[in-house]
């Protein structure tokens, strides 16, 4: 049985709370319906610069060693890790649009606003595409795919990279 959209929703507001809080989560950009206030989309992402902290490693390491779904976190890191850039980058955690604004551009404009911030201070760009839909969406903004990956039974998630933008000379 699968939460409701609900408890995700709270599952979901509760790890980037905590992310935010011990450092696997650098920045949380917001889309704002501005009619209703209501939070319509949000991208998660780590900096190059973003500090993993003793404290996260202990609380991750606890879960991740105590529960079912920790190692599956653990076995999927794990299989995703080889096609991380070795270089210093910025990792795109999390992207998602409300129900009721999906198809509306929310996670282009998302994408746009922080691959802006990224082009500033060139560095490449890492995520992990979970179906072909997000996958065609990062290819229109210079993602290209590096690998599938089987991370676990029945389950491929697309490692996708986009290079540093060249600064020009002025």
């Amino acid at each position: 049985m699968f939460p409701s959209e609900e408890a995700c929703r709270k599952l979901m507001a509760a790890d980037v709370t905590l992310g935010l809080k011990i450092g696997y989560i650098s920045t949380l950009d917001v889309a704002i319906d501005e009619e209703t206030g209501k939070v319509i989309g949000a991208l998660t992402s780590q900096s190059p610069d973003g500090k993993v902290n003793k404290i996260r490693n202990t609380l991750l390491d606890i879960f991740e060693r105590f529960t079912p779904s920790g190692r599956r976190e653990r076995f999927h890191e794990s299989k995703v890790e080889a096609f991380r850039p070795q270089e210093k980058h910025w990792y795109l955690r999390t992207l998602g649009a409300a129900p009721e604004a999906r198809g509306q551009g929310i996670g282009s404009k998302l994408l746009q606003y922080r691959l802006g911030i990224i082009d500033s201070d060139p560095a490449p760009a890492f995520l992990e595409s979970t179906t072909p839909a997000s996958q065609r969406l990062y290819k229109r903004f210079g993602f290209e795919t590096v690998a599938d990956v089987a991370t676990l039974p029945g389950i491929t998630v697309y490692a996708m990279i986009r290079p540093a933008k060249v600064k020009a000379l002025v």
